[in-house]
């Protein structure tokens, strides 16, 4: 279907075993809230998709023709975000739901007379023409068709523009327009068309893989915060490993994650990235907590490796060549990705941490217990030992002193025997 067509599909979300108990009751009270005020209001992108698909969507984006300033009025805990492309943040019991006007050439730009900030004015004067032709326009503005089906939950109605319910059915991804000129417009396109692609297991088409391969590097251009962001939700909404999957075809990792570019990753990271995605995304579908920091400070830990091994002082120790090496190795990673410095120093922690327990001191086992990064830094050793690492058993030690095994902390490290390899980090191991 073209954007040339003049009448949308429509389906009843019941013919296509949409479940309404699987939609959150704060998205409905929005829709609900905007209805009562004479708005059009609908569910969109991949909140549709999954329901449609029986999966139980991550977030529910809702978009209407009230502009951001009636829906600021009708919500007053709601916030305006962005300048160009402005969307609501509105707060219904501590839980953020975007909200976004229909996009369409009735959105013009004036200069605000406060500085030079934008505002976004929209003439809604052709509403009473009709939704439909507005509709129209923000579907075909859409990245995906399967990405551009609108839900009414009030009437259970199914508005579809691009064909994007017969796309679903036959597992096909298709972009809307020219995928070269989508990812030039905005290039997290392309990661957006990778993390669909995992998490429904579509497979990317050879027409759309070769703009992937010709316009990656773009991403590069991308404000680095943003690419932050675009990782987490990568990496941390449970299906981060098939991400990295599709990922390594274009090897887009090296767009994020800092590398020395005259090599190869190893089989041994290419192992540890494995063990880690399987392990988050175990934990996503169990409910349990995930953390940005565990993410990065696992995928940094090879690059960190390489930083100590390039810091040729024999009298620091260990925990000093730490300290040097992360620093070099941020500031690179800073020219990739944005990480946060509440992060940043987390990961410190952790890294840090992460040395205490290779190297045990008997009188302070209580304590490092209870610190607040000892799970994550244990946890690491974990998913070392699983790559191959020799640690000498430190794993399975640290997890019988948690477990109270009849150790005594003191007596049981002096027992182990520790030998002088344990205070020193296998740099060779990742190359």
């Amino acid at each position: 279907m073209t954007n040339n067509a003049t009448k949308p599909k429509l389906f009843k979300g019941s013919d296509l075993n949409v479940n309404p108990s699987q939609i959150c009751n704060q998205a409905l009270s929005i829709v609900r809230r905007l209805s009562t005020k004479k708005f059009a209001a609908y569910l969109v992108g991949g909140a549709v998709r999954d329901l449609i698909l029986k999966i139980e969507p991550k977030d529910f984006d809702i978009v209407t023709d009230a502009t951001p300033t009636q829906i600021k009025k009708i919500f007053l805990s709601s916030k305006i975000i962005g300048r160009r492309f402005q969307i609501v943040h509105v707060q219904q019991d501590k839980k953020i739901f975007e909200v976004s006007t229909f996009q369409s050439k009735e959105m013009i730009e004036e200069t605000s007379p406060v500085g030079n900030s934008k505002k976004i004015v929209q003439n809604t004067e052709r509403f009473f023409d009709g939704r439909l032709s507005i509709i129209k326009e923000d579907a075909f503005r859409r990245d995906l068709s399967i990405n551009a089906l609108y839900y009414d939950p009030l009437e259970d109605k199914i508005i579809d523009f691009t064909d994007g319910v017969a796309d679903l059915n036959k597992k096909h991804l298709r972009i809307l327009g020219s995928p070269g000129n989508r990812f030039r417009e905005d290039p997290v396109r392309i990661l957006r068309v990778i993390r669909v692609s995992a998490k429904l297991g579509f497979t990317i088409p050879p027409k759309i893989k070769k703009q992937i391969k010709k316009k990656l590097n773009l991403l590069k251009d991308v404000s680095k915060a943003r690419l932050f962001d675009e990782i987490l939700k990568t990496f941390l909404l449970g299906y981060g490993l098939n991400a990295l999957k599709v990922m390594k075809e274009f090897n887009g990792l090296n767009i994020f994650i800092y590398d020395n570019p005259s090599r190869i990753r190893s089989k041994n990271t290419a192992k540890l990235y494995d063990i880690l995605l399987a392990s988050t995304d175990l934990r996503v579908w169990q409910k349990k907590y995930v953390s940005p920091h565990f993410l990065f400070a696992v995928l940094l830990w090879p690059s960190l490796m390489e930083e100590i091994s390039k810091v040729n002082n024999k009298k620091f120790t260990v925990r000093k060549t730490l300290e040097i090496a992360s620093r070099k190795l941020f500031d690179k990673e800073s020219l990739l990705v944005s990480i946060p410095k509440r992060y940043v120093f987390k990961i410190l922690d952790m890294w840090r941490m992460h040395l205490q327990l290779l190297m045990p001191n008997p009188k302070s086992v209580d304590v490092i217990l209870k610190h607040r990064s000892f799970r994550s830094a244990y946890d690491f050793i974990l998913i070392r030992e699983a790559v191959g690492e020799d640690l000498q058993n430190l794993g399975v030690w640290w997890t019988e002193i948690q477990n109270y095994v009849g150790i005594d902390h003191e007596n049981g490290i002096h027992k182990k025997n520790l030998k002088k390899a344990s205070y020193l980090l296998n740099t060779e191991f990742y190359n």
